[in-house]
């Protein structure tokens, strides 16, 4: 039996951070973060939680941490734009809708009730960290400050009503790279401002 709990306790946390590892354990391209990492970014005294405010939720089969959602209210944003949204991220799942649907009606419903009426996501946790959803280059590890993720999230997240809003794209660039004309003439510009 599938069980949801909101993140209130270290051992929540702990388990929030773990996730990934039940989702991943046999894809040869997932990086593991650092856990150390993950627990210091995820600290209250981190200089980010002075204007963002978050919640996550651990979906637990018998004892193990499955799967995971967090949502995000960040006040600059907010103060900025002026649109009342918040954001959803750090999405790990089964390839289970029931489970997924779940975590998606709790982190949406957290966020009404911190007066947003719009989600964006995935960002974890905001823009200035890993954002977007991986639908193509499953065959790569993720590149620096980009996200990984199963195959069949796409459809996951489609299901949960949520549809593209724009594409990112990360480049692989070998070292010996040469610039084209166009971009050689940018960074000339750029020089003299």
């Amino acid at each position: 039996m599938i069980k949801i709990a909101e993140v209130k306790t270290k051992k929540h946390l702990d388990d929030f951070i773990k996730v990934p590892w039940s989702i991943y354990e046999h894809d040869k391209n997932w990086v593991p973060p650092l856990i150390i990492e993950r627990k210091d970014a995820l600290k209250a005294s981190q200089p980010i939680f002075r204007h963002l405010d978050w919640a996550g939720w651990v979906a637990y089969d018998e004892s193990k941490p499955i799967a995971r959602i967090s949502a995000q209210v960040d006040r600059a944003h907010l103060e900025y734009y002026k649109n009342a949204t918040g954001f959803f991220g750090n999405f790990e799942s089964p390839n289970d809708s029931t489970i997924s649907k779940q975590l998606f009606q709790l982190a949406e419903q957290w966020l009404l009730s911190k007066e947003m009426t719009r989600v964006r996501g995935p960002f974890n946790l905001n823009i200035n960290q890993e954002v977007g959803l991986l639908v193509e280059g499953f065959d790569t590890p993720p590149y620096f400050m980009m996200t990984h993720a199963k195959d069949y999230y796409g459809k996951l997240v489609e299901d949960s009503g949520y549809a593209k809003e724009m594409d990112l794209s990360a480049y692989l660039i070998s070292p010996k790279f040469e610039p084209p004309k166009f971009m050689k003439a940018i960074l000339k510009r750029l020089e003299r401002t």
